[in-house]
């Protein structure tokens, strides 16, 4: 299968450059290199950076100059790096084909001057065959290799310029310089297009190929699909496609596999950016904060719009093609608009004084009950008198808002039965088209699907989704996490029976659709800053008191980022804003939402697990996992393998997969067949419908050898259980009991061969109903999804903040459409479990919610703090948290730790943070004070310290003072001295300093106590931090993750954890400390 691969990329070739030769071709190919061009501006002092290179495994990288020397601060500079075949540093053969990261080398480009370290990674993508390879949602076809290299070091804007460039951080961005040959842009419900490009796509191009700009004609997947051309319009770009001949092979939604394609003929298709040019993109042009506060007059509403038509008709010649481009203008409490507009206007608003930042419409991701009861809110059911629930009312009027995909209003969890009239405060409605039946728990429902609009084209939103109801499940999933009634008898499926409730059960919801569901001109679906921004707007004018947000993207700058820009104005108005942090992990630097006024959450577990056991007629036992309904009768059932049951024709290795078509009906019939549980959970989900169609009464699934040890709990049509590696041997082996003993079986994909079918002697098992087991399984473990730091844009700031449960969560969906949304799948469950962070963030949100209600004079700042400086960093066995893999945990992946509740409405003391406080870390971070003036909606001066070091002077102590609940100091040298505010807020008290010392590092504090007399009484001390001698050293760290990239380990061992303690004896006021020594 990889050789029709290589010849595929020969046929474009041949087709791009008739007149070469063979070996021509092979040698392009095989030894073809490429240089990339950067810029970079300096942002510090005068000086010479001196360049360093780790070299990508097989590749030889050389960079041109090897210095750079700068002048004065601004100045800007460029190099280029040159990346060729190196086959004496080639990397060994990947241990497997289904291996993803093996195609990938990694390096790395360091520029220091001595004194700062600006690093690059290097990403080097080599193509290998990946045949019959499955990936869920997203996947890409490369025929030829190319080289990448992403722009992760770290961006600060200068305090000269507000420009989006020099504010503006991706790490996608790629430099194509090579061309990108093959993109596989689109599947769906048995349709695909493939597409291939000719055109140069660099990083300055606002035409990048990237999601959901682009769009596809279908192709039914059929035996003999003649390959054609066309092109077509759509939305902004004019795309040229090939539709090639497709396979037989007939791939549902949600997987595809990359030998359904076997043919790819030469045409190109070629990005017209005429098109772009003549309909523009849709921009949001930010103008910072308005100053008229809550009371806002419809003629001050008025006003502001009109001035937004003038300033931009300014710029496009008229007032009225001002008022047709504008589709939103932010009125409230942000100022600012989004329009469609052409390349050439955005760049010339952005550099108007009045404007803070331009930026792209772009798309953001979508990123249990018993969860509470792990978090010591109840005990098996019971809520005691001490229980943060009870004493803070379980959140009664406080408001919770989030933006998502809409709300299901029909859920019990929704329900008004037993709430008084509303908060009389509480300024939102249900909108008019909403298509929602507000009450007296669902106070507000409004949609925003403008932004959306505009970038998929008004003439491909479907009419009849223009309202607020959910019909992707996740928004009503999580707004019940934060803030759902306690509803008994919950069910998934029929399992997973119990009683769920938000964390907040009593408080009033608010429902903001910002998202929208894929549909066949946009694959992916989309949450457009655009309407992200207005929601936030109107939210604050609503006046809600916490907003739980389960988006995400990979972080701009703080001016470029509609979260980070909406969630500055709700922290000013008194709002607590907290987000997932992302579902990229476990990859270091992962982490979204980094805002420092933003509470940034991960994900762990809970110890409760679902587990279906199989019972043998000799007596065996085995624990599985399953979420399915019981067999039909408490009975033995005899039991079959896949390969004893296959049709004549269908060889055994597709039978032990339960293929469709490979199972005899005759053979299966009344019985418990046994498959290979190998693959994503779409394929283990279709085995269980093809046994069923075959009248099996029962699956087990075992896995191979190879795979992971992970026995998932899949929602199986059938009854099922999924059995680990060892445990899948015992039951084959007892089913081929009859031959003789020393027939072998070293590996479970033994099971598919030739010589296991035979006659057997009636086995029979039995597979029990699946039971929830509490307080049996280490917890909380760090989920693997979950986004890890550090913090990518300032490193001083450590994300996440905390983490929370984010796996295995029962919560409200919804019952529009089916709940798996396969096409031989149409149960509907009004409650269903998901995963990620996502899940973890709507579980802060009910705790701070709680808080909200108890302590409503705190803020935002310092509910953060309470909630942080009371997690834990170990599990129920007392040891520290550890990852999926059984390493040792540390603050990038989990923060501050695992959030504790009932602890937070205690706290002692907390670090709190002021609006000015975070104006003052912008300029310490390199803003002016112009811009930020802007920003904030009102008069503001940066401090000495900040000027100083925009200025040029070494000075950063004001971002290393910055008050925040954890301690990150990257790149020390030699000492440094840290300064950190506490305020009281429970009994006067003396409280005595611990440290926990970071290793490599000596860490003192002065002074060592504090005295507080009276609630609200700051005091502050100071933290000091000495590189320790290198002979007195400890050797560097192992990794502290599996999964690091290659050759980097050394990178993250600089890094050191450390813990400040302050206790009183009765408060544990604990802070986590992060260092790394200088390169």
């Amino acid at each position: 299968m990889s050789c029709p691969h290589v010849a595929g990329v020969v046929a474009l070739l041949k087709t791009l450059y008739p007149h070469w030769s063979s070996a021509a071709i092979k040698s392009a190919i095989m030894t073809t290199e490429v240089t990339v061009t950067r810029r970079v501006k300096n942002v510090g002092t005068p000086g010479k950076y001196e360049a360093r290179l780790r070299q990508p495994r097989g590749f030889l990288a050389t960079i041109e100059p090897t210095s750079l020397t700068f002048k004065d601060a601004g100045q800007e500079q460029t190099f280029k790096l040159t990346l060729k075949a190196n086959k004496k540093n080639s990397p060994s053969p990947p241990p497997s084909l289904n291996d993803y990261w093996s195609m990938y080398s990694f390096g790395e480009l360091l520029w220091s001057d001595g004194s700062h370290y600006v690093r690059s990674p290097i990403i080097k993508y080599t193509l290998r065959a990946l045949e019959g390879e499955i990936v869920r949602r997203f996947w890409w076809i490369y025929e030829e290799f190319y080289p990448l290299i992403q722009d992760l070091a770290r961006i600060i804007p200068s305090s000269s310029s507000s420009s989006s460039s020099s504010s503006f951080y991706s790490p996608f961005h790629h430099h194509w310089s090579l061309r990108k040959l093959g993109f596989l842009e689109k599947w769906g419900f048995e349709k695909l297009v493939y597409k291939d490009s000719k055109t140069e796509i660099r990083r300055d191009h606002k035409y990048a190929v990237k999601p959901p700009n682009i769009f596809a004609t279908e192709v039914p997947m059929s035996e003999n699909t003649v390959g054609k051309t066309t092109h077509k319009t759509e939305g902004q770009i004019m795309y040229y496609y090939y539709h090639g001949t497709i396979s037989k092979r007939r791939e549902p939604c949600r997987k595809m596999v990359n030998r359904s394609i076997v043919k790819m003929e030469g045409l190109r298709y070629v990005v017209d950016s005429t098109m772009r040019e003549a309909t523009g993109a849709s921009y949001i042009v930010y103008l910072g904060g308005h100053s008229h506060g809550h009371e806002v007059t419809q003629a001050q509403l008025n006003a502001v719009r009109d001035s937004h038509h003038h300033f931009l008709g300014s710029f496009l010649g008229s007032k009225e093609k001002a008022e047709e481009a504008i589709f939103y203008s932010y009125k409230r409490h942000i100022n600012g608009f989004a329009a469609m507009l052409k390349e050439e206007d955005a760049a010339a608003i952005q550099k108007h004084p009045d404007v803070v930042s331009v930026f792209e419409n772009g798309v953001r991701k979508l990123q249990t009950t018993y969860s509470w009861d792990f978090l010591m809110l109840e005990h098996n059911g019971v809520i005691h008198s001490s229980s943060l629930w009870k004493k803070a009312r379980f959140g009664e009027d406080t408001i919770i808002a989030n933006l998502d995909t809409g709300v299901w209003p029909e859920s019990k969890s929704f329900s008004d039965e037993g709430y008084g009239s509303i908060p009389s405060k509480w300024k939102g409605k249900c909108q008019a088209k909403a298509g929602i039946p507000c009450n007296r728990k669902l106070i507000g429902a409004r949609y925003y699907i403008k932004g959306y609009a505009a970038l998929i084209g008004k003439e491909h939103v479907n009419s009849s989704m223009e309202n607020a109801r959910d019909y992707e499940g996740h928004g009503s999933h999580t707004i019940s996490t934060a803030g759902g009634n306690f509803v008994r008898g919950a069910t998934v499926f029929g399992v997973a029976n119990g009683t769920v409730k938000g964390g907040a059960p009593r408080a009033r919801l608010a429902s903001y659709k910002v998202c929208w569901p894929p549909n066949k001109y946009n694959i992916f679906g989309a949450c457009t800053d655009a309407d992200v921004l207005k929601a936030f707007d109107r939210a604050i004018h609503d006046r809600v008191d916490v907003l739980s947000i389960s988006l995400g993207r990979f972080r701009d700058g703080y001016f470029s980022d509609a979260i980070s820009i909406g969630a500055f104005h709700a922290v000013k108005n008194g709002i607590a804003v907290v987000c997932s942090g992302g579902n990229n992990g476990p990859t270091y630097e992962t982490i979204t939402n980094i805002s420092p006024w933003i509470f940034t959450v991960g994900a762990s577990t809970i110890d409760r697990k679902f587990v279906t056991y199989v019972l043998l007629l000799n007596g065996e036992r085995f624990q599985g996992s399953s979420l399915t309904k019981p067999l039909p009768e408490d009975k033995f059932y005899p039991l079959i393998t896949a390969a004893q049951a296959k049709v004549s024709n269908a060889t055994i290795e597709d039978a032990m997969l339960c293929k469709r078509g490979t199972l005899d009906p005759n053979k299966v019939k009344g019985k418990i067949l046994v498959c290979l549980g190998v693959g994503d959970e779409y394929a283990r989900l279709e085995r269980g419908h093809f046994a069923s169609m075959a009248g099996a009464v029962g699956m087990i699934l075992c896995n191979a050898k190879n795979s992971s040890s992970e026995i998932p709990s899949d929602y199986h049509l059938l009854p099922a259980a999924h059995l680990n590696y060892k445990d899948g041997l015992s039951v084959v082996a007892y089913i081929n009991s009859t031959r003789s003993p020393s027939l072998p079986l070293s590996t479970c994909t033994d099971i598919t061969q030739d010589r296991l079918i035979h006659q057997w002697n009636n086995p029979l098992g039995f597979i029990t109903a699946t039971k929830a087991e509490l307080h049996t399984t280490r917890a909380p473990v760090m989920a693997n999804f979950s986004s890890r730091g550090p913090n990518p844009l300032i490193p001083e700031i450590l994300k996440p903040d905390i983490t929370a449960p984010g796996v295995g969560i029962v919560a409200a969906f919804t019952e529009v459409r089916p709940t798996l949304g396969l096409d031989f799948d149409d149960r509907i469950t009004p409650y269903f479990i998901l995963r990620g962070t996502s899940m973890s963030c709507p579980h802060v949100a009910g705790v701070v919610a709680l808080l909200k209600t108890l302590y409503p004079q705190w803020s935002s700042a310092a509910i953060k703090s309470a909630i942080m400086t009371t997690a834990r960093t170990r599990d129920n066995r007392v040891s520290p948290i550890v990852d999926v893999m059984g390493i040792k945990a540390n603050p990038f992946s989990y923060g501050a730790g695992h959030m504790r509740p009932n602890r937070a409405m205690d706290p002692g003391l907390v670090y709190d943070l002021t609006v000015n406080d975070y104006l003052d870390f912008l300029c310490a971070i390199g803003y002016n004070q112009t811009i930020i003036r802007k920003f904030s909606g009102g008069p503001y001066k940066c401090p000495h310290d900040a000027v100083a070091k925009a200025n040029g002077s070494l000075s950063s102590s004001l971002l290393l003072n910055f008050n925040y609940p954890s301690i990150t100091v990257p790149n020390i040298t030699s000492e440094v001295t840290v300064t950190r505010r506490v305020k009281n807020v429970g009994a006067p008290g003396k409280y005595e300093a611990r440290l926990r010392q970071p290793r490599g590092f000596l860490a003192t504090v002065e002074p060592t106590s504090l005295t507080f007399k009276e609630i609200g009484e700051e005091q502050t001390f100071k933290l000091t931090l000495r590189a320790k001698n290198k002979k007195s050293s400890p050797p560097p760290s192992p990794s502290p993750s599996p999964y690091p990239p290659p050759n980097l380990n050394d990178y993250w061992s600089r890094y050191s954890f450390g813990e400040l303690l302050w206790s009183d004896g009765i408060h544990y006021v604990r802070s986590p400390i992060v260092f790394s020594a200088a390169a």
